[in-house]
C-alpha cells in the first residue's frame, strides 16, 4: 500500500473513483512528505554509497566464508534485475519489429495468392451463372451419383451427418439470435453496467494487492539477503528491482540513453516526472541499506536460507510488480 500510495496523481484518482477519502489523505500527507525529502541528486549520492557499501558486504561474506559463489550470485543477480527493464524493453522492441516483419511477409504472400487466385474465382463464378449453371448442376448430381454407387451407404452416412451438422449449426446460430433478440435491449445495458463495475474494482483491487506484494516483498527480501545463496539472490532481485524501477521513474543515472529511442521517448513524454522522483528513491534507499546490513550480519555465522517457493515468489511479484507500478506511474499524470 505505501508503494502505491507513493503515486499521489493515481491513488488520489482512485480516491474520487472509489469515494474512500482516507485514500486522497493519505497520498497527500504522503505527497507533502516527499516534498520534505532531500533532493533527487542527493539522494542518488547516497544510493551511490549504499551500493557500494552492499556490493562490498557481499564480498566480505564471501571471502569470510570461503565460498565465491555467494558474491558471484549476488552480483549477477543485481545485474540482471537491475537491468530487467531494460531487457524488457529491449525484447520487447525486437519482438515488436519482427511482428511487424512477419505481418508484412504474410501480407506480400496473401497478395501472391489473392494474385493466383482471382483467375480460377472468376472462372467458377463464371461457369456457376447462366446457362453454364445448369451444366454445373448436372455436373455435381452425376458426381454425387457415381460416389454413391462407388462407395454406396458409407458415403451417404457421409454426407447426411455433413449436412446434419451444416444445418444443426446454422440452427443454432439463428436461433441464439432470435432469442436474443426477444431480451430487451435495457436488460444488456444493465448487465453491462454491473459488469464493468465489478471488473473495475476487482482490476483495480488486483493493481493494489500486486503493487503492495511488490513493496512488502522487497522489505522480505531485505531481511533474507545473506542467509545462504538463495538468501543472497532474494536481496539482490529487491535491491535489483528497486533500482530498476527508479530508473525507469526518474531517469536515474541517465538510464533512458540505454533504452531503445522509441521507449526513451514513451518513458521521457508519460513515466518521467508523473510523480516526484524522492519517495521511490527514499524507497530504494532503504531496501539497499537494510539488504546491506543483514548482509554484514551474517558474516559471524550463515542464517538458514529461505525456501525455493519463497525465492519463486519474490521474482513473480518482482516482475509483475514492476510492470504494474510503472504502468499506474506513467497513466497518473494530469
Amino acid at each position: 500500500m505505501l508503494f502505491t500510495i507513493g503515486l499521489p496523481k493515481k491513488t488520489i484518482y482512485l480516491a474520487t473513483e472509489w469515494d474512500q477519502p482516507w485514500l486522497g489523505e493519505a497520498a497527500g500527507q504522503l505527497t507533502a512528505l516527499t516534498n520534505q525529502l532531500p533532493s533527487f541528486s542527493l539522494l542518488l549520492d547516497w544510493i551511490g554509497f549504499a551500493l557500494v557499501g552492499y556490493v562490498g558486504a557481499l564480498l566480505l561474506l564471501a571471502l569470510r566464508h570461503r565460498q565465491p559463489g555467494l558474491f558471484g550470485w549476488g552480483a549477477a543477480t543485481l545485474t540482471l534485475a537491475a537491468t530487467s527493464l531494460h531487457i524488457f524493453a529491449w525484447l520487447g522492441f525486437i519482438a515488436y519489429h519482427a511482428v511487424r516483419l512477419f505481418l508484412a511477409i504474410f501480407r506480400t504472400i496473401t497478395e501472391f495468392f489473392r494474385w493466383i487466385l482471382t483467375p480460377v474465382v472468376d472462372f467458377v463464378v463464371f461457369t456457376t451463372s447462366g446457362d453454364l449453371g445448369w451444366l454445373t448442376l448436372s455436373a455435381l448430381v452425376i458426381l454425387f451419383t457415381w460416389l454413391t454407387v462407388r462407395f454406396g451407404t458409407a458415403f451417404l452416412r457421409f454426407a447426411a451427418v455433413a449436412a446434419g451438422s451444416i444445418a444443426l449449426f446454422v440452427g443454432i446460430v439463428i436461433g441464439s439470435a432470435y432469442l436474443l433478440g426477444m431480451v430487451p435491449p435495457t436488460f444488456w445495458e444493465i448487465a453491462l453496467t454491473i459488469v464493468t463495475v465489478v471488473a473495475l474494482w476487482l482490476f483495480w483491487l488486483f493493481l493494489l494487492a500486486t503493487v503492495g506484494q511488490l513493496f512488502l516483498d522487497q522489505l522480505r527480501g531485505t531481511v533474507q539477503a545473506g542467509s545462504g545463496q538463495r538468501g543472497i539472490i532474494m536481496g539482490a532481485i529487491s535491491v535489483g528491482s528497486a533500482l530498476a524501477l527508479l530508473m525507469l521513474l526518474g531517469n536515474a543515472y541517465n538510464a533512458y540513453d540505454f533504452y531503445p529511442c522509441s521507449v526513451a521517448e514513451w518513458a521521457g513524454s508519460t513515466v518521467q516526472g508523473a510523480n516526484a522522483p524522492q519517495f521511490d528513491a527514499a524507497v530504494a534507499l532503504v531496501v539497499i541499506g537494510f539488504s546491506g546490513l543483514a548482509v554484514l550480519t551474517s558474516l559471524v555465522r550463515l542464517r538458514p536460507p529461505p525456501t525455493v517457493k519463497a525465492l519463486g515468489r519474490s521474482l513473480i511479484y518482482t516482475i509483475i510488480g514492476g510492470v504494474i507500478t510503472t504502468l499506474m506511474s506513467a497513466s497518473s499524470r494530469d
